[in-house]
């Protein structure tokens, strides 16, 4: 239920669609009893259902990074690196860019989100951390330069 696994799977989406040019990603299974690989975890005796940071973690990518959607090659002042920093840009059907970036680290790190045109963008950023209730959760508007949570995953989508 923890940001271990989901930073862990959010590496693998991060590797699979920039590095193996996939165009899409799945998980197989929404909900379990007995199983961990659920995204719902469910407690029939109980009747009740507790959502895993996981389901979280995909939302960052599947909520905002719209069928169509093409991705583009990032550039950074930092080394891309698969415990610490990874990050990727996509450009919506609609126009409107989506980034996602991943803070593998137990340090938060400082980030910022520029084009090479120059062109200003607000963006509405919406993070999945450890933190009780930081699910999505969306955390302010910014102009592109911030500070990314420790094993975190945050997504900046235009506004």
């Amino acid at each position: 239920f923890t940001m271990k696994t989901a930073l862990y799977v959010a590496r693998i989406i991060h590797h699979d669609l920039t590095n193996a040019a996939a165009e899409s990603w799945s998980w197989w299974r929404a909900c379990g009893g007995d199983y961990k690989d659920g995204l719902i975890r469910v407690y029939e005796r109980e009747q009740r259902a507790r959502d895993s940071k996981l389901l979280w973690a995909l939302g960052n990518y599947s909520r905002f990074i719209r069928p169509g959607a093409v991705r583009h090659e990032v550039t950074s002042t930092q080394e891309e690196n698969p415990y610490s920093l990874m990050v990727s840009a996509y450009k919506n059907k609609d126009g409107k860019w989506v980034c996602v970036a991943i803070n593998y680290s137990d340090e938060p790190q400082d980030f910022k989100l520029s084009f090479s045109n120059k062109k200003k963008i607000h963006w509405q950023v919406y993070r999945t951390s450890d933190i009780e209730g930081e699910n999505l959760k969306p955390i302010g508007i910014c102009k592109g330069k911030t500070k990314l949570s420790a094993r975190s995953i945050s997504t900046f989508v235009e506004n």
